[in-house]
């Protein structure tokens, strides 16, 4: 499993391109300190025109292409395509990217169900608030999701507490 600073790397280059994104996925859990495993960056991105092209660049420089076609690199008509998963390979691991999640939520839907988080010193994300995180993983209803559902409850439960 890759440290949260190897996941910086990827998080740094789309920062510094400009690019908007949302960390989704079970990584926004890792990132809260949720003890669950995470082998993949899933990003929910912009697909304003600029913003598209610049995560191209990135994925360029990056050497991103398909899982499951090494030879095939990913597009701009493919990063626009809303309602499916883009599972990539980069130099710095696995990178899944999508227009959309759930209910074909964006990512100026997603906004409000953020935090800004600072992982090292300058490079702040935004990740998806634990309780959507839920909510989207309860929806979405895949095996491996349902795993760790408990965990992020019980971690949930826990936050609330010492809140009060």
């Amino acid at each position: 499993m890759r440290t949260v600073s190897g996941f910086a790397e990827i998080f740094s280059l789309l920062s510094k391109a400009k690019v908007d994104y949302i960390v989704v996925g079970s990584l926004s859990a890792v990132l809260r300190h949720v003890p669950i495993p995470s082998m993949d960056v899933q990003l929910v991105h912009s697909t304003e025109p600029d913003h598209v092209k610049r995560l191209l660049s990135v994925l360029e420089s990056i050497d991103a292409v398909y899982r499951m076609d090494n030879k095939r690199r990913p597009t701009l008509s493919d990063l626009s395509q809303r309602g499916r998963a883009e599972l990539l390979m980069t130099k710095f691991g696995p990178l899944d990217l999508a227009c959309t999640l759930g209910k074909d939520l964006t990512y100026s839907d997603l906004l409000t169900q953020t935090d800004e988080m600072e992982l090292v010193d300058g490079l702040s994300v935004r990740i998806l608030k634990l309780e959507n995180l839920i909510e989207l993983m309860k929806e979405i209803d895949e095996e491996k999701d349902r795993a760790v559902l408990p965990i992020l409850r019980r971690t949930l439960d826990q936050i609330r507490k010492s809140a009060h």
